[in-house]
């Protein structure tokens, strides 16, 4: 999954700086530059709805299905499997 946030707030002509303002509060300045460059785990009901509410938009049009940009760059290799196989 990944949040469409930078294409939302480029739709608007809208910065994170302006997202964070236009929030109330509700969403920070780090969060908001996080959430634009779709760097994120989870996201709390609280948050869902303050994105909702300050870029005028439903859950449905903050999410896209697809690999979200920030674990496809950061993705770190998993630890190789020991050999448990015994002779």
């Amino acid at each position: 999954m990944r949040l469409r946030i930078a294409q939302l707030l480029a739709d608007s002509d809208m910065t994170a700086y302006g997202l964070a303002q236009a929030s109330d509060g509700r969403i920070s300045i780090s969060t908001a530059y996080r959430l634009a460059g779709d760097d994120w785990d989870c996201l709390t009901r609280e948050m869902l709805d303050a994105l909702c509410d300050t870029l005028h938009v439903g859950p449905g049009e903050l999410l896209e299905r697809g690999p979200s940009r920030a674990s496809s760059t950061s993705r770190k290799p998993g630890r190789p499997r020991k050999n448990t196989e015994r002779v």
